[in-house]
């Protein structure tokens, strides 16, 4: 008798655990850089069809947030932040999702 057994209206359900990505954005004086654009892309090491996009929304000055759901498992993170529409900064690094 869990949620997932209850009718409930104006919320969308998902069966995949949420996770969420929180970044903190500072120049090297550790002021807040903000009005950036980042995006990612999770990407799955062995499907290209399990890739997915994600955008950021930025919650306070400098700090951005995206919201995601995907099954455990291992994955690639291609992060870029753009500004003015040029790229500024990009990386990638490996997550391990439980």
């Amino acid at each position: 008798d869990g949620i997932r057994d209850k009718l409930v209206t104006g919320v969308q359900t998902c069966a995949l655990p949420i996770s969420e990505i929180s970044i903190i954005a500072r120049d090297k004086n550790g002021n807040a850089l903000q009005h950036l654009k980042f995006d990612a892309e999770i990407e799955a090491p062995t499907s290209l069809a399990k890739d997915i996009r994600l955008s950021f929304e930025e919650k306070d000055p400098g700090h951005y947030v995206g919201v995601f759901a995907l099954p455990p498992g291992q994955r690639d993170l291609v992060l870029t932040a753009s500004q003015s529409g040029e790229e500024v900064f990009r990386s990638r690094n490996r997550l391990d999702l439980h």
